[in-house]
């Protein structure tokens, strides 16, 4: 559907006056909506303040969809759309205002607006609701199946009908007619086309399908918004000095999950030992150590294979050739983190450790700095160091962080080293850490007995940090518990963990495999320093 808008230069808004926040919103519109018997011809929104004509375009959809270009007047608070007389017979017309449309000031509507017209006797009044939760930004995709349609294939054609998902993170299409629907949720990235997993977020709901009967209002269609995580590919390699160089991959590499294994073939044939870590700061790196140095020139062919514990989406048997360089390393020794001033939280039931990560390999067996940790008086303080790999060093007081308090780390160069710059370009490296109150750990217990839930599973993710998610699972007398979880605010989730790999699956779209049944519950959790919070979520 296109649309054609035309405007009066002279409408404008009044000058001067507070800042506009307050969302617009429709006023009167004519004809009514749910008008029948309905032929086509204009239909006039009047908005409660002036409008942004270039939100327009945007904003404005008709479904089903028109084949001819939608006209479309702009007057300011009023917009003036005309329907083709050519519209089907006995059907309903959904007009959709999206949140695309806004204000003069840019304020958007506070949700979409659906209005109905029929070419026949009756309005479809049928409903499908729901919530997609992780949905920032967020509008959800229907397609009504026919007998001349492939279901396995919908999700990647133009939907046949959109809306968008509101702030508090719900949707709603209405007038939908008897029959099948399958529903996606989508980033406003790829609203209203075709889906591209690789580059839109989507979510899918548990089912093929959503029946919708005569006037039936399908509720609790929820969806988690998600991104595909593409297959792992080794991108190019690199030979940085004559004993060490990186792989650098598409997605990120995990010591415990993903296995590298493979060889590096020298020019005259034999295969190099070598070791191996990732990069503690850029997980899409993987750092190689020879055993024995190079010659400069020298070619290596790397051939490498990686495999996650599952199998699934794998890095095909890759090769690369690097170059050993010829010319020696003439960079000094860097501190890349932490970089001057660190906060830390200090943890009464384990010491957390400072990582000091550096710009190459070191020596570990002949450090090349001295390294001292004082206290704000300038006492000196027994450190404890715990090399991760060669480049990354975790240090932490014997005795554990006092809270409230400033410590120093001090890096001295190695005098000795200076000549093939293995150390600090300056004599001292200084990084001050201070220390905040202790973390404190609360209780969360609960008990929930969901009928559709076999095999359940309690996630809770932190509200601050979406990286941090607990999983327990859910015993045969329907309880789980929580016993050590940090003090914040949680979201909790409960699903049905079919497949029983201890994580949720989001479904795949190409696949058309659908996602794991799941509630989320729509208040936030709060847990408390040594407090036992107990929650019960059986259906009432």
């Amino acid at each position: 559907m296109h649309l054609l808008i035309l405007s009066c230069a002279a409408i404008q808004s009044p000058p001067g006056g507070p800042e506009d926040t307050t969302p617009p919103y429709l006023v009167t519109v004519s004809p009514a909506n749910e008008t029948i018997e309905f032929s086509g011809g204009e239909i006039l929104l009047q908005f409660s303040e002036y409008m942004d004509e270039n939100s327009l375009k945007k904003s404005l959809r008709v479904f089903p969809i028109l084949r001819q270009p939608l006209d479309v007047k702009f007057r300011g608070e009023d917009i003036l759309l005309r329907l083709p007389n050519t519209l089907s017979p006995n059907q309903t017309y959904v007009i959709t205002v999206s949140r695309d449309l806004k204000d003069e000031h840019g304020v958007p509507l506070a949700e979409p607006i659906h209005l109905a017209y029929s070419t026949g006797t009756q309005i479809d009044h049928g409903q499908i609701s729901g919530v997609v939760s992780g949905s920032e930004n967020a509008s959800v995709h229907l397609w009504k199946h026919s007998a001349n349609t492939q279901p396995d294939s919908l999700y990647f054609t133009e939907p046949d009908y959109i809306t968008n998902v509101t702030d508090a993170g719900t949707y709603l299409f209405q007038y939908l007619s008897p029959g099948s629907y399958h529903i996606l949720a989508i980033g406003n990235e790829g609203a209203g086309r075709a889906l591209d997993p690789t580059r839109m977020r989507y979510g899918m709901f548990w089912e093929k399908s959503v029946i919708v009967s005569e006037k039936d209002s399908v509720s609790h269609v929820n969806m988690l918004l998600h991104k595909d995580v593409s297959k792992q590919r080794l991108l190019r390699g690199e030979w940085l000095e004559s004993n060490w160089g990186k792989l650098i991959f598409s997605n990120a590499v995990t010591e415990t999950n993903l296995k590298p294994g493979g060889v590096i073939e020298r020019e005259s044939g034999e295969n190099l030992d070598f070791s191996w870590f990732v990069n503690s700061l850029d997980s899409t790196q993987v750092i190689l150590i020879s055993d024995s140095l190079l010659t400069p020139g020298e070619k290596l062919r790397i051939l490498i294979n990686i495999t996650d514990e599952n199998q699934t989406k794998a890095a095909d048997t890759s090769a690369v050739t690097v170059i050993v360089p010829e010319k020696p390393d003439t960079t000094w020794l860097d501190l890349l983190s932490p970089k001057q001033t660190l906060k830390l939280s200090p943890d009464k039931t384990e010491t957390p450790s400072v990582s000091l990560v550096f710009s190459k390999p070191v020596e570990k067996s002949r450090s090349p700095f001295g390294l001292a940790l004082t206290k704000e008086d300038s006492v000196a303080i027994a450190v404890i160091e715990e090399w991760v790999n060669s480049m990354c060093l975790n240090i932490y007081p014997v005795d554990g962080w006092e809270p409230n308090s400033t410590y120093q780390v001090t890096l001295t160069q190695d005098s000795t080293a200076m000549a093939t710059r293995a150390t600090f370009k300056d004599s001292l490296t200084t990084i001050v850490i201070k220390t905040t109150e202790p973390i404190g750990y609360g209780v969360l217990r609960g008990q929930t007995d969901i009928p559709w839930c076999k095999n359940c599973r309690v996630n809770l993710t932190s509200a601050d940090n979406s990286t941090f998610t607990l999983s327990e699972c859910v015993n045969s007398a329907t309880v789980f518990e929580f016993n050590h979880v940090p003090e914040g605010t949680y979201f909790l989730m409960i699903y049905n963990d079919q497949d029983q790999n201890n994580s949720y699956t989001f479904g795949d779209a190409i696949q058309n495999v659908v996602s794991e049944q799941f509630w989320q519950i729509p208040d936030t959790v709060d847990i408390r320093a040594n407090w036992d919070l107990e929650l019960d979520l059986r259906p009432k």
